[in-house]
């Protein structure tokens, strides 16, 4: 029976019984340990379920896994969180600016468009995040 700590560190708890959130982690943790090393993993918005704070972190530990395991990951998000992660990671040396390539889809009628968005080395996006936290289109 697969058991974790509290969020305060001491009592052991059955994971079932923890948020719907940290079980859907369950899969994604265990598709990335049976990937080969270099394998490229896709992961559909990892952020459902999950508290802002786990989202922060759950970036820092893929780009952690990445790291070590030499691991691509391909993430969908809606999250800033998620986002913000990644780029803080970038801010702060543990990921390359061109190890990161963020993607801004726009749809119009039945098209769809990727526009690859420039991360500096300080982990900013050149120009800003356009549509992301409100939408430039009108639909």
């Amino acid at each position: 029976m697969l058991q974790t700590r509290d969020r305060d560190g001491g009592t052991w708890i059955t994971i079932v019984h923890d948020g719907f959130g940290t079980n859907q982690l369950l899969y994604v943790f265990t598709q990335i340990a049976m990937a080969e090393p270099g394998a490229s993993i896709c992961i559909d918005e990892p952020e459902i379920h999950l508290h802002p704070a786990a989202q922060a972190r759950l970036a820092d530990t893929l780009v952690g896994i990445a790291n070590t395991e030499t691991q691509q990951f391909i993430l969908t998000t809606h999250s800033e969180h998620i986002l913000m992660g990644l780029l803080t990671a970038v801010a702060e040396g543990k990921l390359e600016a061109d190890d990161l390539a963020v993607y801004y889809f726009t749809r119009k009628g039945d098209t769809a468009k990727a526009e690859r968005l420039e991360v500096t080395s300080n982990g900013q996006i050149h120009g800003g995040l356009k549509g992301f936290l409100r939408s430039n289109s009108k639909r």
